[in-house]
């Protein structure tokens, strides 16, 4: 059995779409839909909300966990460590139970670069941010000791670092027994749509041939399945903060994203 969503910014299309579609094959419409491949769907006021609480309450209801209460902090901060003396627990249940509430997490990042912010020697800051499930797990701001000719190149640069951190991070979590092997693509994202297409691009030009190795690299990561390169705008880039100076709305912005 196949399921299928049909959407659109047009309402006529929808509807001729969705009544084309039985003329020509078996189908059966089922509305408005509320979840599809195990992701619910919200509609609300302002847009679309997609979520996985139905299936993390399902885990906590198979490890009988339902009336777990909410905690702001994974533990509290004057509880004492000591020995266990207790009785023991099924060290395999928790593994279990742990890594199936791992499953819905997201891995992603945010590269950028600035344009010769540093005057006195024509060098430029780079800047990334990795999140898991939405909080910030690594991140850098560093000042670059090589000479670029333009942005595309400066956000390159950031890009290859941001790359290579997250083939690190990839690695890392695939070593831990609790987590799934089968870890998805991280998504990395970029406010630079010249950046972009050089990624995927595998033709090299004068004017870009010192970017050489980090194009290779970027090229092998995205071939591999470890990154996937997305573009954002501007104001939705959380790593802006990491390569020069913003207005305090800004950065408080991008703390809030982090």
């Amino acid at each position: 059995m196949l399921q299928m969503l049909i959407f659109g910014t047009d309402q006529n299309q929808v509807d001729k779409t969705n009544k084309f579609l039985p003329s020509k094959f078996s189908i059966k419409d089922m509305g408005e839909a509320n979840v599809i491949l195990g992701i619910t769907i919200k509609h609300e006021n302002k847009g679309i909300v997609i979520t996985q609480s139905h299936y993390i309450e399902k885990i906590l209801k198979k490890f009988n966990h339902e009336d777990c209460s909410l905690m702001s902090t994974p533990m509290d901060p004057i509880e004492k460590h000591k020995s266990n003396t207790g009785k023991l627990v099924d060290q395999l249940e928790y593994s279990r139970a742990i890594g199936c509430l791992i499953y819905p997490l997201v891995l992603e990042a945010y590269s950028d670069a600035s344009w010769i912010n540093h005057v006195e020697d024509s060098s430029f800051t780079s800047g990334w941010v990795l999140l898991l499930r939405g909080g910030a797990i690594s991140w850098a701001s560093k000042k670059q000791t090589c000479i670029i000719g333009s942005t595309m190149e400066s956000e390159f640069v950031a890009l290859a670092a941001a790359g290579k951190e997250a083939e690190w991070l990839r690695n890392l979590i695939h070593e831990i027994p609790i987590w799934p092997k089968l870890i998805a693509s991280i998504f990395i994202h970029c406010d630079s749509a010249t950046t972009l297409a050089k990624a995927y691009n595998q033709i090299y030009n004068s004017k870009s041939r010192h970017l050489r190795v980090r194009h290779s690299m970027i090229r092998e990561l995205i071939m591999n399945g470890v990154i996937y390169i997305e573009f954002v705008r501007l104001q939705h880039n959380l790593a802006d903060h990491l390569t020069k100076g913003l207005a305090r709305d800004l950065v408080v912005k991008s703390v809030i994203g982090i």
